[in-house]
């Protein structure tokens, strides 16, 4: 399989998957608030991280700043998105808070342009 078509596999499984997750979370409402909710993802996930990593971590990532710029970014924007996510579902349900969330590549290409100093292109611009 060329790398090409590997890389738009896996974006249409990543679409299929957020996709289908805010039906998952609506139900998941039934039994636990937003923020439990979050906290079982991400604990969840981290587990699953931490227990896969050392397959293909090196012990010298462990001792750049870039390792905890990343590990620090890896549990605060998570959950927090976690959270908003299904806090949102609770409230407007799956069809509007996905489709509010669907916005992400403009809010992304507008602090990029501002905070960034990035260029607008015809490619960000679609």
């Amino acid at each position: 399989m060329s790398g090409d078509l590997a890389a738009v596999l896996f974006s249409l499984a990543a679409a299929f998957f957020f996709g289908i997750m805010p039906i998952f979370s609506k139900r998941g409402m039934a039994y636990f608030d937003a923020q439990t909710g979050a906290m079982i993802t991400i604990g969840a996930v981290a587990v699953i991280y931490t227990l896969v990593s050392p397959g293909w971590m090196r012990a010298e990532y462990f001792f750049t700043p870039g390792f905890w710029v990343f590990f620090i970014n890896g549990f605060i924007h998570p959950t927090f998105s976690m959270y908003m996510s299904y806090e949102a579902t609770q409230r407007v349900g799956p069809t509007v808070a996905t489709t509010l969330a669907a916005t992400t590549p403009f809010w992304a290409t507008a602090i990029a342009l501002v905070m960034l100093g990035e260029h607008l292109t015809p490619l960000n611009a679609l």
